[in-house]
Order: structure tokens, then C-alpha cells, then sequence
């Protein structure tokens, strides 16, 4: 006799016509020409771009006196706006388990900022 075993997923759906594999190895690359008045590169999941906009973003950077804090500066402000936009503090976010309870609030927020030559 053969036994079928079925698992419930309860994480997230992805609606058609969207079909496995959600993710791929295969990159995306994209080739952009610099010029002398860029100054920084952001790279950043889409947790943090959930929540900010490209300019918001080039601005809190520009602003940033310390380069060393200008990454950590981006996911705070996501996570500020994302604890503003479910009715809760900062710190009430943060000290969600991380979880379903903590995904349902946010996405991953990683962040690098690569400062260009000058």
C-alpha cells in the first residue's frame, strides 16, 4: 500500500501565471555607464524597497556624514516605515520573534552602500 503524505504551505502564493522555479541561478545583469557625478551605488532586497522610494533612498545616503552607517541608516528607515505603516513602534517590530509574525510586518532588509571613486 502507498501512503501520500501532503504538506500545507502557508508562507506566501504567488498567483498565475507565475510557475516554479521562483527563483533561478541564472543572473540578471545590467550594464550602466557611470559619469563623474555618481557617487554611490545602493544595492538592496526588495524589503527595503518595499517601503522606500529610489529618491528617499539617494537621499538619506547623500546625507549620511558617516559612510559606515549609511547601509544601516537605509534599513532602519525601511523598518521605521514598515512598523509606522502596521500601527507599531520601531522597537515593538524589532522585538517580534522572528517568524511568520516578523514576515507578515516585513520582507528581508540587507543593504550595501558602494561609495565610487571620487
Amino acid at each position: 500500500m502507498i501512503k501520500y503524505f501532503f504538506y500545507v504551505y502557508s508562507g506566501r502564493h504567488i498567483p498565475e501565471p507565475y510557475t516554479p522555479p521562483y527563483v533561478s541561478y541564472i543572473p540578471e545583469i545590467r550594464h550602466v555607464s557611470l559619469n563623474k557625478n555618481d557617487k554611490f551605488l545602493i544595492l538592496a532586497t526588495d524589503g527595503v524597497w518595499d517601503f522606500l522610494s529610489d529618491q528617499e533612498a539617494v537621499d538619506l545616503v547623500a546625507k549620511c556624514k558617516d559612510r559606515s552607517q549609511a547601509a544601516a541608516r537605509l534599513v532602519d528607515k525601511a523598518l521605521e516605515v514598515a512598523a509606522a505603516e502596521a500601527g507599531m513602534t520601531i522597537q515593538d517590530l524589532r522585538a517580534l520573534p522572528v517568524g511568520s509574525k516578523r514576515r507578515s510586518r516585513h520582507d528581508d532588509t540587507t543593504v550595501v552602500v558602494m561609495y565610487l571613486n571620487e
